[in-house]
């Protein structure tokens, strides 16, 4: 039962946030691994048995219904978590067994804490759940980036994000006078309002994934160590978003904008993305660029399966998190080197280090190859692998500029490959069990493991891999240009216009002005009754309105 699980994945989560000597941290750490690992061999045979089950209880009331707290347990959404949890033990192995972190238990209390609130997300039946549990997630990446400054640009896009997905919820809450997700499809017979709530719900969608034109927010986040930076892009933001797309599109597929935005969105994704991936001089921008032009594909794959997940998307996922696993190694091994100039030019390549990559993206390419001959729809099967080749393209030339650019210098990081095999452990694992279901006749698989070989030696776009080597663009940062023209300049804009409308114009010149003018005048006339000759006037016109009164009052007594 999914409620189990989440439940002793949050007491875990607990446990980790002891305050331990840093020994007593990286024991307990290997511990937290064993047991999260025992937790997710019980959620696999919970998987198996696909029973459904239902916990729920009421939360609170409102006028539009009770707010429940719901974890429904069946086969569709043990499918949905799978992959998260998966890539959440994954990363916590790594993180008892590779120098991750100082405080191990912390970052693994956050990592459990956030697979939690996803599957909180996932099994919600109600608008107040999944708002909550979306906004838990974003705080949680926050805390994982440890950087606030560097989290800036990405939290504020969240924050804007998330706003967007208030508003469409209210929207359909105004309307259905439910808090019950299951009555959006009530909303989507009126019609009313739905081209709006789709392009507003789309769009919060599309930040959260970090899709062109709205990447700005993780663009931001390559001031991280690239673990951190490949746990966000995983588990966090990107991952709630995917949750919020499988949950909506019934509702927003109903409008006539949904394909074209979405299209338009995926395209534009995969170019800019091809672009980064070529320019950009660090790893941890190669790595952001590469994440946009999976999402770009990732998404597009879901379209034409309807929105319906299923164990090939999960393969899927798991596949790419293998690929973006090797360039951590080679980050490793490099001597945590993230400048591409200098990886290039000391070249890190030697034993262990510049066979072990290389052998996780060539099968990775043909598991995903033979991924994609599965999942695609026949009649958009060349749009699809057109999305494939240019993928295949770009990881190509990243890797022939990591093992065939620079001179050769093997002595240099020798000492450092036998140190962080165990980091690949799991992902071989993995990755051998995923071998066991590919189709090895498939022309295809063949065809494309080849073509990223002879790419990674050959590399058609040689003259393009040396633009990481332009300072000039590397110092356009047309990301902050534009996150700054679409953001920061438009705000500053508006404050000027309204310090000059409302704090110059209304508050200094009319309501400040009025109030010093008449404060003016009133201490001109209480300095003129303070005067000799007009206060003895006042006194003798208050002693003889007195005396009339007096005589008024005592004569109607009489």
């Amino acid at each position: 039962m999914i409620a189990y699980t989440a439940l002793l994945l949050f007491i875990i989560g607990i446990f980790c946030l002891m305050r331990v000597g840093v020994k007593t941290d990286k024991i307990l750490s290997v511990g937290v691994f064993f047991s999260v690992s025992a937790v997710f061999l019980d959620f696999l045979s919970g998987l198996q048995r696909q029973s459904a089950q239902v916990f729920s209880f009421v939360w609170n009331s409102a006028p539009s219904g009770d707010i429940k707290f719901d974890i429904v347990s069946n086969y569709y959404n043990y499918e949905l978590i799978l992959p998260f949890f998966l890539l959440t033990l994954i990363t916590i192995g790594n993180n008892a067994f590779v120098r991750y972190e100082e405080r191990k238990n912390v970052y693994n209390a956050l990592l459990l804490f956030n697979v939690t609130a996803l599957m909180m997300m996932v099994t919600s039946n109600n608008f107040v759940q999944l708002l909550s549990m979306l906004f838990i997630v974003d705080i949680l990446a926050a805390f994982v980036g440890k950087k606030i400054r560097a989290l800036k640009e990405y939290s504020i896009a969240n924050m804007v994000a998330d706003m967007m997905i208030f508003m469409v919820l209210a929207v359909i809450n105004g309307r259905v006078d439910s808090l019950d997700m299951r009555e959006i499809l009530n909303y989507k017979s009126t019609g009313r309002y739905l081209n709006f709530i789709t392009v507003i719900g789309l769009t919060a969608v599309l930040i959260k994934f970090g899709i062109f034109i709205f990447q700005f927010g993780i663009i931001s986040l390559r001031r991280l160590r690239l673990h951190r930076l490949q746990s966000i892009m995983f588990l966090f933001s990107p991952a709630a978003a995917l949750v919020l797309l499988l949950k909506f599109s019934a509702l927003w597929s109903a409008s006539p904008y949904f394909n074209i935005y979405l299209n338009a969105a995926c395209i534009f994704t995969l170019l800019w993305g091809m672009l980064g991936l070529v320019i950009s001089s660090s790893l941890r921008g190669k790595m952001i660029y590469m994440q946009m032009m999976f999402w770009g594909v990732f998404i597009e794959l879901l379209r034409f399966s309807g929105f319906v997940w299923n164990s090939s998307f999960t393969a899927l996922m798991m596949c790419f998190y293998l690929f973006s696993s090797s360039i951590y190694l080679i980050y490793v091994c490099a001597n945590r080197e993230d400048s591409f100039f200098q990886i290039t030019k000391s070249r890190f390549c030697s034993g262990l280090c510049a066979f072990l990559p290389l052998l996780i993206q060539t099968v990775t390419v043909a598991i995903t190859a033979d991924l994609l001959e599965k999942i695609y729809n026949n009649s958009n099967r060349y749009y699809i692998w057109s999305f494939a080749v240019l993928f295949v393209l770009g990881l190509s030339n990243m890797a022939h500029q990591t093992y065939f650019n620079g001179e050769q210098n093997t002595k240099q990081h020798r000492t450092e490959s036998h140190k962080y095999f165990v980091y690949a452990l799991l992902p071989l694992v993995m990755m051998i069990y995923m071998i066991c279901n590919i189709n090895i006749q498939s022309a295809v698989v063949w065809g494309f493991t080849a073509s990223f070989l002879a790419l990674t030696y050959v590399n058609p776009l040689t003259e393009t891999s040396r633009l990481y080597e332009v300072k000039y663009l590397q110092k356009m940062a047309s990301e902050s240009v534009a996150y700054g023209t679409a953001f920061n300049n438009i705000l500053q804009y508006v404050g000027r216009l309204l310090w000059l409308l409302i704090d110059w114009k209304l508050l200094e010149k009319f309501i400040i002005g009025t109030t010093i003018v008449m404060l003016q005048r009133l201490i001109r006339i209480f300095r003129s009754i303070h005067s000799v000759f007009v206060g003895r006037i006042l006194f003798a016109v208050i002693a003889i309105a007195g005396i009339l009164l007096f005589a008024e009052f005592t004569g109607g007594k009489n």
